[in-house]
């Protein structure tokens, strides 16, 4: 039996599943919903249906849209680990090059 981690953004406005991880071969994925709100718990769903566990992990959200990044910035500014770190300054250059060029 294989174990399933989903990773939803069930606190964003759309809901996305951001993340599927496991240690099997995935059941058909054809017909699930993509780009709706109810992926991530369809996707358990199939996953339950041919008996692999499933875990749910923590909520957390995309970077799909432009104001998406302001809320990534704010997430980050008080980050110390150094890959998360040179994130935040990447983003944080492009955003002002952004303002400078408007």
């Amino acid at each position: 039996m294989g174990r399933c981690f989903i990773f939803t953004g069930a606190i964003t406005c759309d809901s996305s599943t951001l993340l599927m991880a496991g240690n099997f071969s995935w059941p058909e994925l054809t017909d699930l919903p993509w780009s709706s709100s109810s992926l991530g718990e369809s996707l358990a769903n199939s996953c339950r249906d041919v008996e692999h566990s499933v875990a749910t992990l923590i909520e957390g959200f995309d970077v799909d849209e432009p104001e998406d990044l302001m809320k990534l910035v704010s997430v980050l500014s008080d980050e110390q680990h150094p890959a998360r770190r040179a994130l935040y300054t990447l983003i944080y250059d492009i955003q002002i090059k952004e303002i400078k060029h408007a």
